[in-house]
């Protein structure tokens, strides 16, 4: 991941951990100020990382881990 790039996955990791509600692509690009396609290529990423789950056709995106679980290295 570039910088850009991993510091917007950062900010999605932050907001799911937090968020009380289910978030959607959606959700978490109006929260960065990008579009929500962005958002799902960076979800991609996470996704192949085992560190978020979504299922298609169900609204929200979740981590997979406790947040004390995952490393930023």
């Amino acid at each position: 991941m570039n910088d850009v790039k991993f510091s917007v996955a950062i900010h999605v990791l932050v907001m799911l951990a937090t968020s009380s509600k289910n978030l959607n692509s959606e959700n978490l690009a109006h929260s960065v100020g990008t579009n929500p396609s962005y958002i799902r290529k960076i979800l991609a990423l996470l996704k192949k990382k085992n560190l978020v789950e979504s299922h298609r056709g169900k609204s929200g995106i979740k981590l997979t881990k406790r947040p004390k679980e995952i490393s930023l290295l």
